[in-house]
């Protein structure tokens, strides 16, 4: 199992960046300044959270676009990327209040993307509407 690139996200420091392409396979992640890197493998959930990181800070992404492992080293690139703050859309959770229904169920975290209230699709919805 790998872990590779299923799409990119425009306008993002790897969009802008022009080298990491759909098919590349995530092989190790660091932080820049550092000589030792983690290997990710088939752990998506730790290469996420090795690539996360405060804004202004770089990271380092090692890739592979071979098939075989076995042509790693020769076929191997990195890639530093300054890390930024996540864009926030209006229908992402910002904040939970205390008292909220949200906090009560435990079915709602801050970061949760609202694609809905009460069955009705807030795509679109102008903004005013929505944190109304």
């Amino acid at each position: 199992h790998v872990i590779e690139v299923d799409s990119i996200l425009e306008g993002t420091p790897a969009h802008r960046c022009g080298l990491i392409q759909k098919g590349d396979v995530l092989m190790s992640v660091r932080e820049a300044g550092d000589k030792v890197a983690s290997l990710v493998q088939n752990r998506i959930e730790d290469a996420k959270s090795l690539i996360k990181g405060s804004a202004g800070t770089e990271v380092v992404l090692r890739f592979t676009r071979e098939e075989s492992m076995s042509k790693y080293a020769q076929s191997s690139f990195e890639v530093m990327l300054v890390r930024e703050q996540p864009p926030q859309s209006p229908n992402v959770m910002a904040e939970l209040g205390p008292a909220s229904v949200g906090r009560k169920q435990e079915r709602v975290e801050v970061g949760d993307t609202i694609i809905s209230v009460d069955r009705v699709l807030i795509e679109g919805m102008p903004e005013s509407r929505l944190c109304a």
